[in-house]
């Protein structure tokens, strides 16, 4: 047998004898091994328990951009439709989409938080607990004093009431809006320690959105029909003066919808609801990922230990 097939074949035997000594130091120390599993099992039990339930709601919506864009952006698209498509174009589509695009995204930026920031902070930033018997919600009043509407100051002096920036930012954390690529539906999402409170924020976001669109709508409309009558005085020529005429009444037709309609940008197809069934945590797998880790690490530590005690133990003797 040559020199290289002899030491191949040691190593082999080394391994497997490590492999053997690994197996009979953890079976040495299978009572130790449970004891250490079954603390950690206790602990993940405790910390499951002591997480809060999590809720969520969530809302299905419609955007209205087709029905709304009598005037505007979509009219013109409409009306140049004939001409775009003999180019490969689909500006209906195009521009619905962007305006679609532009609503979820305005849900997300801090200036449309700050239209309900005040109403919602003291749930956002001082919740507690929640009763599921009572349905009510706690708050900590070392930061909060909910009768009295006070924020209570920390110990460095600063207020426990977040500015609009870090509010944000914890909302965010617990709001989403995505799009389906198939439907086109938006779907709104809301996670909190009361469902309660989730619902009611899904029915101020989208109470604001269609509230701040509308609005937005109504001014461009009365601002471009001023800008049309005073043009429509200004020329004497009768084309001109028809085509402007039909560019007011498109106006007119728009200012008439925002002024009459409520879910001006968004309809409710499924509504928040009260959502009896938690959310997060999962606490079965919070103890089996504990206790499993718990384990592993122990033999880590007992092989590493065994390893650690014999190599002190061979040099003392040499």
């Amino acid at each position: 047998m040559t020199a290289t097939a002899t030491s191949t074949a040691n190593e082999a035997d080394n391994e497997e004898i490590s492999l053997k000594e690994i197996f009979f130091v953890l079976m040495a120390k299978k009572l130790q091994i449970a004891l250490a599993c079954f603390g950690f099992g206790l602990f993940s039990v405790g910390y499951a328990l002591w997480l809060q339930n999590v809720y969520s709601a969530e809302a299905l919506l419609a955007y209205q951009g087709d029905r709304n864009s009598v005037g505007g952006a979509n009219s013109i698209a409409s009306q140049l439709g004939g001409v775009a498509k003999m180019a490969g174009l689909n500006l209906d589509g195009s521009a619905a989409n962007f305006e679609k695009n532009v609503a979820i995204e305005t849900m997300k930026t801090r200036q449309f938080f700050a239209n309900f920031y005040a109403e919602i902070l003291p749930e956002l930033a001082a919740s507690e607990s929640w009763d599921e018997d009572d349905q009510i919600l706690s708050y900590d009043l070392t930061k909060y004093d909910p009768d009295k509407g006070e924020w209570f100051l920390r110990p460095d002096g600063k207020s426990h009431k977040l500015s609009l920036q870090a509010a944000h930012r914890e909302f965010r954390s617990r709001f989403s809006v995505s799009k389906s690529t198939l439907t086109g539906l938006v779907t709104v999402r809301v996670r909190h320690i009361s469902p309660a409170v989730a619902q009611n924020w899904i029915e101020l976001v989208i109470e604001n959105i269609n509230e701040v669109t509308r609005k937005e709508a109504s001014e461009e409309a009365e601002a471009a029909i001023k800008f049309l009558q005073r043009k429509l005085l200004e020329t004497n020529l009768v084309p001109l003066q028809e085509a402007l005429a039909d560019l007011i009444e498109d106006q007119t037709q728009t200012l008439m919808l925002a002024d009459l309609t409520e879910d001006y940008a968004f309809k409710v197809i499924e509504p928040p609801a009260l959502n009896e069934e938690r959310d997060s945590p999962n606490r079965a797998l919070i103890c089996i990922v504990i206790t499993s880790l718990g384990g592993f690490f122990t033999c880590l530590f007992l092989v590493i230990q065994h390893y650690r005690l014999r190599g002190e133990k061979i040099l003392r003797n040499s």
